[in-house]
């Protein structure tokens, strides 16, 4: 048996607590059979090594620090097979599909003749989706759960039958629930109100989750169990937890057998299951268990609620959504009487406002202008003429606001060097953008299918699937709309825009049809990323959304399919990203030009003589430097012409290494062994 730690949180779970004072069943019937009476435990079955104190000891240190523990040969055996048998006997009888919308659910059909399998059932549910108007939304919620992109397409069977309703129990016994607490540092005490219940999932061919991240009503703490045999990671169905990881392969979870992940949902518990491969052979099968929290509310000031969770980041870690939402927007620190108590509540409000809505400084977006009704899927927009000359570069495309603006450009220039994302809305020229578009419309291209597998030698969950062109199948009309980007004044533009030297372009058309995606990935090698998005009239709901790993809350991970928007980042270790899958019900083209350009040496000195020499003496200070700054001491500075004291060259020497292992290794460890 072995534990391993990841920093981040996991995805999907339920919990029904109407039978926890009822008499479970005295022996299973299923095969094979196992011992259950009324006093079963989660206790009597986890693995015993996993019951030792200084394991659970480590289980909740990480837990309450707001990181997933993933636990190997969790259950003992003969509980694993059991639980096995009860899964693989019976097929997933319900849909589920989710959106921002709705929630659109059939039940009992078959996989087989599935509503989301069968085309007239598809059909109608495409325009129900699409038709839908959220008429529920609280527009006072200071948090939302529910944001544009959250698309979750799964199977599940109810777990109304003998031998469900005996694990049920099992988990929901009392003292599986006080065991719980004692672990995650919430109360596991409440019954679900939403009738969720345990849930035997099933995720099929083609079944997904978008980004989510499980922070809802009272939900405490979240297991699932797998108990797929044999599952390769080729397949899908991944469990990748997408909380700032500080590498692509740090995140994807495969799902062995007898595997049990554990974590809290938190506003920061952003997670993703990958979709499942068309050519999997195999049944992603799961429980998902979901502990409910009826911990004294804090709908008070009565309640000493700041000295509950007021007094540093774990306490803030104890607080569901429900009562982290009250403080946030209900809350009157006004009804306090005493005045030092009074600001204490204030103190606590503003806290709880700033753990739901944190600062993100990893994305910098430049917004366009107002307005822009025009419709640019017209039969006008497709056939308005533009002209590009030998000389048109990207100087002469983009918008001038953009290129005439040099505290912008230095804006834009800081933050690629910081490795954030930068977001240029209206980024070029309405009519070249159109002139693009005409381009990669022309019914007489010829489109590659193409997929990808595993984009890196270590990330064997990873796939990419989409439609592409490449330079030697681009017709006269996208080759000529293209040239621009790769003229030698653009390589110019964009090596003065980051300081680095540029020699080459390798940019390419691609459209994302219905089912494609991109699982998260990263890059191996320093490239300035060139995304281009050339969609439009795209509803959010139809997936293909550029997602951004790194950005803090799961709704700002999103970024839209739209008409003439474009992203830059540095592509390294810790630039995760993704395309969220294209829903079956999306009507539009989820067209992008994107791609990369090669970087050289850089063209300046990053670190200063002054700083050099503080970070000689003292290379901890390495973990407060830029992406630029630890790629230059990596990459390009030069230890013998910058001293000739043998000592201090030793020391450069060992600055260069350690800043190539923090390029190759950034951030915060993910996962933890024990």
């Amino acid at each position: 048996m072995r534990l391993i730690l990841l920093a981040a949180l996991l995805g999907g779970v339920a919990a029904d607590d109407s039978t926890c004072g009822e008499t479970p069943l005295a022996r299973s019937t299923a095969s094979p059979s196992i011992e259950i009476d009324s006093s079963s435990n989660i206790l009597d079955f986890l693995n015993e090594k996993v019951l030792e104190e200084s394991v659970l000891a480590d289980i909740r240190t990480n837990l309450v620090a707001g990181k997933v523990v993933l636990i190997r040969d969790a259950f003992k055996l003969e509980f694993a097979e059991w639980a096995h048998s009860l899964l693989h006997t019976r097929e997933a009888d319900n849909h589920y599909l989710s959106t921002d919308g709705g929630v659109f659910t059939t039940r009992n059909t078959p996989k087989e003749a599935g509503a989301f399998y069968n085309k007239t059932r598809a059909n109608e549910l495409t325009w129900e989706i699409n038709e839908w108007e959220r008429k529920s939304r609280d527009r006072d919620r200071f948090y939302d759960p529910n944001y544009p992109g959250h698309n979750t397409v799964k199977h599940y069977t109810q777990p109304t039958f003998g031998e469900a309703r005996a694990m049920r129990d099992v988990f929901s016994h009392n003292v599986s629930r006080e065991f719980m607490s004692s672990i995650s540092g919430r109360k596991c005490d409440g019954s679900d109100g939403l009738g969720l219940g345990l849930k035997f999932m099933e995720y099929s061919k083609g079944d997904h989750s978008n980004v989510h991240t499980d922070f809802r009503f009272d939900w405490s703490t979240n297991l699932i169990w797998y108990l797929s045999k044999d599952w390769k990671p080729e397949w899908g169905g991944s469990f990748y937890w997408a909380n700032s990881p500080n590498s692509a392969a740090s995140g994807y979870l495969s799902p062995a057998f007898n595997s049990l992940v554990v974590f809290v949902p938190t506003v920061a518990s952003t997670h993703i299951v990958t979709p499942v491969r068309d050519d999997a052979e195999g049944r992603r099968q799961t429980v998902a268990f979901r502990y409910q929290s009826t911990e004294s509310r804090p709908f008070s000031t009565a309640n000493p609620i700041e000295e509950w969770y007021g007094r540093n980041k774990e306490d803030m870690m104890k607080l569901t959504a429900t009562q982290a939402e009250w403080i946030a927007s209900r809350m009157n620190p006004g009804n306090a009487t005493n005045l030092a108590r009074r600001k204490k509540l204030e103190e606590l409000k503003v806290s709880v406002r700033n753990y739901l809505r944190p600062f993100d400084d990893s994305v910098i977006i430049i917004e366009g202008d107002e307005g822009g009704d025009e419709d640019y899927g017209s039969e006008d927009a497709l056939t308005n003429d533009f002209s590009i000359h030998p000389n048109t570069s990207i100087i002469d495309l983009l918008d001038p606001s953009l290129t005439e603006d040099e505290e912008l450009l230095d804006e834009i220039r800081q933050n690629l060097l910081l490795g954030n994302l930068v977001v240029i809305e209206d980024a070029f020229k309405p009519e070249y953008a159109k002139h693009v578009m005409r381009a990669l419309n022309d019914d007489e291209l010829k489109w590659s299918r193409e997929v990808v597998r595993p984009y890196h030698a270590d990330v064997p969950g990873h796939v990419t699937q989409s439609n592409t062109l490449d330079k030697t199948s681009h017709a006269d009309k996208v080759r000529e709309a293209l040239r621009p980007l790769d003229h030698t004044t653009s390589l110019e533009f964009f090596s003065s825009l980051i300081e680095h030297q540029i020699a080459s372009a390798d940019l390419r058309p691609s459209f994302f049809d219905v089912g494609d995606y991109s699982n998260p990935q990263s890059g191996n090698s320093d490239e300035l990323a060139f995304i281009w998005h050339l969609s439009p009239d795209y509803k959010s709901s139809w997936g293909g959304a550029l997602m951004w790993l790194k950005a803090k809350m799961a709704k700002n991970k999103y970024f839209h399919q739209s008409f003439n928007t474009l992203y830059l980042f540095i592509s390294n270790k810790d630039s995760v990203h993704a395309v969220s899958p294209v829903a079956f019900w999306s009507k539009g083209k989820c067209l992008t030009v994107s791609g990369s350009y090669e970087l050289g040496s850089s063209k300046s000195q990053q670190v200063n003589d002054d700083h050099l020499s503080e970070l000689a003496e003292m290379p901890e200070g390495l973990g407060e430097l830029s992406w630029a700054q630890k790629r230059w001491l990596a990459r390009d500075m030069d230890v013998m012409t910058l001293t000739k004291d043998t000592y201090t060259q030793k020391q450069l020497h060992s600055l260069k290494t350690q800043a190539e292992e923090q390029l190759q290794n950034p951030g915060e460890k993910q996962v933890f062994t024990i």
